[in-house]
């Protein structure tokens, strides 16, 4: 049927004409794209007036943008939904969270997952392909943290009706135990040092060339701080006649800035052999200041190179503790990281309440259970003793 001459009308979309029988009719028509680019018209005739044809337009739109975006979300691909989650979000985050985001997102998800879309992935294929392949090649907390960024960009997905549920949650994700027959030794595998290794590691940076090598490690395997919390330490911070030390702040290759967690937020009381280290070292950091012009403020950086004056970088413990390695004077490598979890292992082990090893590391008393555990089975053989005496 061939359309007749239209005539626009005040109405958006809505044409007038004549129809064969000389009487005045409506017709809507409504251009618009589809999901893959192409235009489409939407039109119809035969209205006997212009509020009738509106409305039929109207719900005809609504049906049709309600089919297209339905469309769309089906051939969405995880890349892209990846890339307009983190455009969403960013702006909520601190920005070692959305470094981290990013990373996750260029490194992982996107590699592997990307062209598949998002509504067809299932959690046998996510699986498989992503988790499993991932734990042959990169370590569980590395798996764990890609998994929940995927899974806090799922949830957005939920939450915006682009899927009906979330098909993830429920993932272990764990390697598979070593047994004791292939001679695990929970001690040798964990990234800290034993008291006898750490005493070594101790007396070894005490007979430092490098001031700054002793004092830094020293620090932070007497306090349980996190390396960026060293890196960030100024003068203003410690108070050498009481002995204690405020941490508040953290610095790493992103920038100087507050700790992230309230629980980061603590004073810790300085060991006496360490305060008078750190006493002297006050004393050389001043004496080089001196020799090349430069005057000692109290917001000045505590580590520092001490021919430049310049701040340390906060690679710079990581290299001491592999130098250490090479050098045998420990009998395993570990990360700075490995020094917090000495230190909280230690103290664990000597009967100090878990709370108080909290306060003092900047940690809650759930994140000490889970991560030293291993360090009260001495305790717990000693408490099952006692018992043993009182009851038998």
């Amino acid at each position: 049927m061939a359309r007749p001459k239209l005539t626009k009308t005040r109405r958006n979309n809505i044409y007038s004409y004549v129809d064969s029988n000389k009487k005045k009719k409506y017709a809507y028509r409504y251009k618009y794209y589809d999901s893959f680019g192409k235009r489409k018209e939407l039109y119809k005739q035969g209205f006997d007036s212009d509020r009738d044809a509106e409305v039929a337009l109207a719900k005809l739109i609504a049906e049709t943008e309600s089919y297209l975006k339905s469309i769309e979300n089906k051939n969405m691909t995880v890349s892209q939904w990846m890339d307009i989650w983190f455009e969403a979000r960013q702006t909520d985050w601190a920005i070692t969270t959305k470094t981290l985001n990013k990373q996750m997102i260029r490194l992982y998800i996107k590699p592997i997952l990307g062209h598949f879309k998002i509504s067809s992935l299932d959690y046998l294929t996510y699986k498989n392909l992503f988790i499993d392949a991932l734990l042959k090649t990169k370590s569980v907390n590395t798996v764990k943290c890609a998994h929940r960024v995927f899974n806090n960009a799922i949830n957005l997905a939920v939450r915006n009706e682009i899927l009906p549920k979330n098909r993830f949650t429920s993932m272990n994700i764990s390697k598979e135990k070593v047994t004791k027959k292939e001679g695990f030794n929970e001690e040798e595998q964990l990234n800290f040092l034993n008291e006898d290794d750490l005493k070594k590691l101790l007396n070894y940076l005490k007979k430092a060339d490098d001031m700054t090598h002793t004092v830094l490690i020293w620090t932070i395997a007497l306090t349980g701080m996190r390396k960026g919390e060293a890196a960030a330490l100024q003068w203003k911070d410690i108070d050498l006649k009481k002995c204690t030390i405020n941490i508040y702040e953290t610095r790493d290759p992103l920038g100087h800035r507050e700790a992230k967690t309230k629980n980061s937020y603590r004073i810790v009381e300085v060991d006496p052999e360490l305060c008078e280290l750190l006493e002297a070292y006050r004393k050389k950091t001043i004496e080089m200041k001196l020799a090349i012009g430069r005057q000692h403020v109290t917001n000045d950086y505590v580590f520092v190179n001490l021919d430049t004056q310049n701040p340390i970088g906060t690679n710079l413990a990581g290299r001491i503790l592999k130098r250490a390695y090479e050098d045998k004077i420990i009998s395993k490598q570990i990360s700075p990281h490995g020094l917090r979890h000495s230190y909280a292992t230690i103290m664990c082990a000597q009967g100090v309440p878990i709370p108080v090893v909290a306060k003092m590391i900047g940690d809650t008393p759930n994140t000490v259970m889970a991560y030293y555990a291993h360090s009260l089975k001495e305790k717990e053989k000693e408490a099952v003793q006692l018992l043993s005496k009182v009851l038998l």
